[in-house]
């Protein structure tokens, strides 16, 4: 259940992160939509998946806690979504790989390799998490 106040923590958060680099491990889209969740909710859904440096060490660090990848630890937490809305996690596709954003008013925040915090539109996703 999300916090009385989860729309002012969530604006809170994704300013935060406007400013980031993107770093596997540390400021990623699995661990952006993690941050989301806890900080409307006070749930960590990253609990001990920190602390890899490369999108492969991520990749084992999930598999090894028997999530298929890092959309997955998502999908055992949350219910799926057709049309996520404000808030909610959205599955973001393109150019045939998958990333974790977190629903605004009309785009997807997610980020992004070389860039940090971007917008996706939501075309590009496909489904997403309640959250």
């Amino acid at each position: 259940m999300r916090f009385p106040d989860w729309q002012v923590r969530l604006q809170a958060l994704i300013i935060e992160w406007e400013s980031a680099k993107f770093a596997y491990g540390r400021h990623d889209c699995a661990l952006f939509g993690a941050a989301a969740v806890e900080t409307m909710t006070g749930v960590d859904l990253a609990k001990g998946l920190r602390g890899y440096k490369t999108e492969a060490g991520g990749l084992k660090k999930v598999q090894a806690k028997g999530f298929a990848d890092h959309v997955d630890v998502f999908a055992q937490s949350l219910v799926f979504t057709p049309r996520p809305r404000w808030g909610d996690l959205a599955i973001v596709e393109q150019d045939g790989a998958r990333a974790i954003g977190v629903m605004g008013a009309r785009v997807a925040y997610v980020m992004v390799p070389d860039r940090g915090l971007g917008t996706a539109f939501q075309s590009w996703c496909n489904g997403g998490f309640v959250v």
